[in-house]
């Protein structure tokens, strides 16, 4: 099977996209549902709610990150919520939380983050 790709359009040059599917392991870090999305990356958790996607070498230039919840019960995530920490770019880390309403929250099984964080080839931090 060949896959259909084309240029991304976008008012950043060179900007590529990063993305996740990571499933919920309650108490333990997400892990990846397709492990071949995530080479060169690793998933951890630091505490409940908190975790950290670390990168082996420079992605290049931190755009922005964005997530969406899914669930096998949705009533489950229904006021689940993605914030992310500052980008750091000497460890190639990104720290984020997972909040239920106001409070972190670890994901559990059948709970799933849909994770899309950009990058760019050109500008700062190359």
């Amino acid at each position: 099977m060949s896959l259909d790709t084309y240029p991304l359009r976008c008012n950043i040059p060179e900007t590529y996209l990063y993305i996740a599917r990571l499933l919920g392991a309650n108490g333990a870090a997400l892990t990846a549902e397709e492990p071949d999305l995530s080479r060169g990356v690793t998933h951890a958790r630091t505490s409940e709610g908190l975790y950290t996607m670390t990168w082996a070498a420079n992605p290049g230039r931190f755009i922005g990150a964005w997530g969406s919840f899914g669930a096998a019960t949705m009533a489950d995530i229904d006021d689940y919520q993605f914030g992310r920490d500052t980008w750091d770019s000497s460890g190639f880390v990104l720290t984020y939380t997972v909040y239920a309403v106001t409070t972190a929250a670890d994901l559990i099984a059948d709970q799933y983050l849909d994770l899309i964080v950009a990058f760019s080839r050109s500008g700062a931090n190359l």
